[in-house]
């Protein structure tokens, strides 16, 4: 196809030259038609080119040489064997005594150019950016960049490339057509080793060190520290900086000749005041000589404060609007743990002792380790009974709903008197109602309920959002004749105690119930998450499975008293059965309260 197209322009050549000659006086003369064009700058090796010389219109034998070596060629065809550099193409021909001669210059050059700052680009944080291109014979070419096995893509002739710690091999190839031509550029990069015990962090404490040191492979590095824009000097390796509310940004910048490396950190400071919260009801009356209760005290971070943060102060006259708080030290830990810390004041002695039937406020403080406090206040009043008195009651329920039992023993009123510990309590009740129990510790000491027999384990089986959690190591259902207790369904199985919603950290014979509180004995599955209590355990407050989780006690002391009742208690029964679910929702709890208050309340109201 090449070959007929170069024909038909040679032969379209010798027309035009005929008939120029013609219209220039009669076609006398040399006439030339060729496609080499002078000056031309090839890579081939090779070189083809037609050539035919016409004299008054008749063809005329050429002699056609490059580089003085005469070409062959039986056609007006011609291939010249090119050199590097300048070739010379000469045409001669002799016709009559007339002379031809024409020299054309043809260039063999495959010349490419790669232009790169790959070598000299600053390094910033271990990567660079640069540029790179190729020609060849001055015409913009292909280029491919290798980084060891892997091709960088760019664009517009921009790069970017991570660096390894080490030698980096860069092979920059270009190519044009079948030529092509390599480049290889090594950077060494030794890096960067940083050390240094700063890191992203919230804190309640506006003062802020930390120390920072650094090498670039062998050498030393320079160290820049910046806090939220301003330089930070340093003290040998130490930098300590006051802190502004809010976040703070800390710069690293280490550094080296033209290579570069930045660290970022943040630090946010909280300036807020302790978190405290006191189980005590305020404006209780308290007619029994022992009381506890719990204390939660965080710091702004909401990191529970240790027990030895906590102080505690009573203004033993509630009543004269005049501030007149006084240490007091009758106030003794029972437990502490990751959660809360509990406490246990006895009226009988020391200065509560002195202030009876008289309101006074309870006023506890948390301080955190900056001196920032909260309180609490709580007004109490103290109406000692006779020793061993009755001093009110509770509300007293024993529950299995985590295996599907419900109540074993549905919340009833229970009477209780000065002094008694609830364990004492506890092991009446169980006796009442004809139930075994096992135990360890004393009544009076380090008591934990071990297990309850003569239980109806009828249909007994781990609710289904629990058995999700624990199957593979838990056994569904326990055998219904023997005592339920820990370890019956798996490792995390046992009984447990909740007072007014709060899972106790401490055992029945520390607590010593006052009037009104709710007492939940419960079967928990997995260490009280199943109950909502699994802080009890140390494990914190979002220890649980729960949903809603709503507070049991309305309801409770709703149903302790219409079971005192002496009325038709269907919806009563009905409403126990869909209150002893497992994980119930807070919208059931409210329908089923409103629909007792609908149902009893008028029999509530005569009593």
């Amino acid at each position: 196809m090449k070959k007929a197209l170069r024909v038909f322009l040679l032969l379209l050549s010798l027309i035009i030259a005929v008939i120029a000659a013609v219209s220039c006086g009669g076609g006398h003369g040399f006439v030339v038609a060729t496609d080499i064009s002078d000056g031309t700058v090839t890579p081939e090796a090779e070189y083809n080119f037609y050539l035919s010389v016409l004299y008054n219109g008749d063809g005329a034998k050429a002699t056609v040489s490059c580089n003085g070596v005469v070409l062959d060629s039986g056609s007006v065809n011609y291939t010249a064997t090119l050199r590097d550099g300048e070739n010379i193409i000469e045409v001669t021909a002799e016709v009559g005594g007339e002379r031809l001669e024409r020299r054309y210059t043809i260039i063999r050059r495959a010349e490419f150019s790669i232009e790169t700052d790959l070598d000299t680009v600053p390094i910033r944080n271990d990567g660079i950016e640069f540029s790179a291109g190729a020609t060849f014979n001055d015409s913009v070419c292909a280029l491919v960049i290798m980084q060891g096995d892997t091709a960088l893509t760019g664009e517009g002739g921009r790069y970017a490339a991570q660096l390894l710690p080490g030698e980096n091999v860069f092979r920059l190839i270009a190519r044009s057509g079948n030529f092509t031509e390599e480049r290889e550029i090594k950077i060494d990069y030794p890096g960067f080793t940083f050390v240094s015990d700063i890191d992203d962090r919230d804190t309640a404490d506006p003062s802020y060190s930390f120390r920072a040191a650094a090498r670039y492979g062998e050498g030393n590095a320079d160290i820049t520290v910046s806090h939220n824009g301003a330089e930070v000097a340093a003290v040998g390796t130490k930098y300590s900086l006051t802190l502004f509310s809010g976040e703070n940004r800390i710069v690293i910048t280490l550094a080296c000749g033209n290579v570069t490396k930045k660290y970022s950190y943040t630090v946010r400071y909280i300036d807020a005041a302790p978190t405290l919260s006191v189980n005590i009801t305020d404006g209780k009356e308290y007619r029994g000589s022992v009381m506890s209760f719990d204390v939660k005290a965080r710091d702004g971070l909401g990191q529970k404060l240790a027990y030895t943060s906590l102080s505690f102060f009573a203004d033993w006259d509630a009543g004269d609007g005049v501030d007149n708080f006084a240490a007091v030290k009758d106030v003794s830990k029972i437990w502490d743990d990751t959660t809360m810390t509990s406490y246990r004041i006895r009226f009988s002695t020391g200065e509560f002792s002195r202030h009876m039937g008289a309101p006074f406020i309870l006023k506890v403080v948390a301080t955190d380790d900056y001196g920032r406090t909260a309180e609490c206040r709580r007004v109490m009043t103290l109406t000692p009974v006779e020793t061993g008195g009755e001093i009110g009651s509770v509300v007293f329920s024993l529950e299995g709903f985590s295996i599907s039992c419900g109540y074993f023993i549905a919340p009833v009123n229970i009477p209780i008197y000065d002094g008694v510990p609830f364990s004492e309590t506890l092991v009446s009740i169980l006796e009442s109602h004809g139930l075994g129990y096992s135990y360890t510790g004393t009544l009076k000491s380090g008591f934990y309920l071990a297990s309850i027999s003569g239980l109806d384990l009828t249909g007994n089986r781990i609710a289904d959002g629990i058995w999700e959690r624990v199957k593979g190591s838990y056994n569904r259902e326990t055998d219904t004749d023997t005592p339920l207790g820990e370890f019956c369904y798996g490792s995390g199985s046992g009984w447990m105690y909740s007072v007014n919603g709060v899972y106790k950290n401490y055992g029945f014979a520390d607590y010593f119930p006052t009037d009104g509180d709710t007492v939940r004995v419960q079967f928990t599955v997995l260490l009280g998450e199943d109950l909502g209590g699994g802080g009890a355990l140390g494990l914190g407050d979002g220890a649980t499975m729960l949903g809603d989780n709503p507070d049991y006690a309305p309801v409770m002391h709703l149903l302790a008293d219409i079971a005192a009742l002496d009325c038709d208690k269907t919806v009563y029964f009905a409403s126990l059965d869909a209150l002893s679910v497992w994980n119930i929702s807070g919208k059931e709890m409210k329908r089923q309260i409103t629909l007792l208050e609908e149902t009893y309340g008028s029999y509530l109201r005569k009593k």
